[in-house]
């Protein structure tokens, strides 16, 4: 780790050694995009949790950096190991533009980058990937949760990760009829448990059918348990704790959608970026 009298710091396990805001994971040249796109000092720190010394501290840190040279050498983020395993391409469109409605324009354009999207920056080549093809490989989608992370950090990455999970299921539901094959259940008289059983079974198989997201759903006594053997989440990332909140998200507002109760108990209780075999979400059977 190097510090720095301006308040600045590089650590590798930090952002790849990138310089940050010191005690922070919030990136210097974050918040210097963010000024030189026009945003004011004082909204900046407000949007990062931190002081409007420290935004200064990072434009004086780069005009130092201009001046003098670079002060470490901090390694590039590399573009993802494809895993040929893929969602539609329509599922990555959707994570896309939901966080381009969330944040900033430096941001969104800055996690892009990150996970090696940037020709998705362009509206015109996001409008060619907007079908159901199998084209969008999960190293892809997991660069992207890694991203957020990384500028974010936690709990923020987890919120907005959570956030673009609902944002697929209501976009599905409403555009392309990704869940068509359980819209009726809503709609019916049948028990709580009947309506979660039949709905997660379907979307399950809807998942599988469409992507290489394999997922199976069992229950016993107590819970319902949603498989996932073929994660997008998890490659390539490990974890002391579970990360996959995108599908967390998705997840939460379909059940919210089936049964129309907003306490069903949803918890992620395994997760391969922690070594599991498979990633298991368990849904309480009693809201």
């Amino acid at each position: 780790m190097t510090d720095f009298d301006s308040g600045i710091t590089t650590d590798p396990s930090v952002h790849f050694g990138k310089p940050v805001i010191r005690g922070t994971r919030v990136l210097v040249e974050v918040l210097v995009s963010h000024v030189a796109s026009g945003i004011s000092v004082k909204d900046v720190a407000k949007e990062y949790g931190i002081t409007e010394q420290d935004v200064y501290n990072a434009l004086n840190y780069a005009a130092q950096y201009l001046a003098n040279g670079p002060t470490s050498n901090p390694a590039k983020i590399s573009s993802p190991v494809r895993v040929h395993k893929y969602y539609p391409n329509k599922f990555g469109l959707i994570m896309i533009s939901s966080l381009e409605e969330m944040v900033d324009r430096p941001s969104f354009e800055h996690i892009l980058n990150s996970s090696d999207l940037r020709a998705y920056i362009d509206p015109l080549a996001r409008n060619k990937i907007d079908n159901l093809e199998k084209g969008f490989d999960f190293a892809y989608i997991s660069a992207f949760c890694a991203a957020l992370d990384d500028v974010y950090g936690t709990p923020g990455s987890i919120d907005m990760a959570r956030q673009i999970g609902a944002d697929s299921f209501l976009y599905g539901l409403q555009n392309f009829g990704l869940l068509r094959s359980v819209s009726q259940i809503y709609y019916s008289f049948l028990p709580y448990q009947t309506k979660l059983r039949k709905s997660l079974g379907a979307v399950a198989k809807v998942l599988t059918q469409l992507s290489d997201q394999k997922c199976v759903v069992t229950e016993n006594e107590h819970e319902f348990l949603f498989t996932i053997h073929e994660c997008p989440y998890c490659v390539g990332r490990t974890s002391s704790s579970p990360i996959c909140y995108v599908f967390g998200g998705f997840l939460s507002e379909f059940v919210l959608w089936v049964t129309g109760e907003k306490n069903t108990a949803i918890e992620e209780r395994k997760c391969k970026a922690m070594g599991d075999l498979t990633c298991e979400f368990s849904i309480k059977k009693h809201a």
